[in-house]
């Protein structure tokens, strides 16, 4: 038997995120993150983030939504958007001579 309350919480966060009102988005969500799953509630919490340009917000939840187990396309769309948009490199990803001194310096 469906769930009303899920069913007229997910009209209501796609209305919102239609109307692109974000934070009323991300308050839907945080009052309603018992009805998700956690990697959805996190992917969901940080898409909006992303939406709203809080890119250490949004990488921070998509984050946590992958180490949850959810998988898909978007998801990783978005947290290449967000890594680009924030500068995230890995030490694999930097060229710079003062980052490879320093790393290697820690295994000496």
């Amino acid at each position: 038997m469906p769930n009303p309350n899920i069913d007229e919480t997910l009209k209501s966060l796609q209305s919102k995120y239609e109307s692109k009102d974000y934070d009323g988005v991300i308050t839907l969500l945080l009052e309603n993150k018992n009805l998700f799953n956690k990697g959805l509630f996190h992917y969901n919490l940080g898409t909006a983030y992303l939406k709203k340009e809080n890119y250490p917000a949004a990488r921070l939840h998509l984050e946590k939504s992958l180490s949850k187990g959810f998988v898909g396309p978007h998801l990783f769309k978005n947290l290449s958007t967000v890594k680009r948009n924030i500068s995230a490199k890995t030490f694999e990803e930097s060229q710079s001579l003062k980052d490879t001194v320093f790393y290697q310096s820690f295994s000496i």
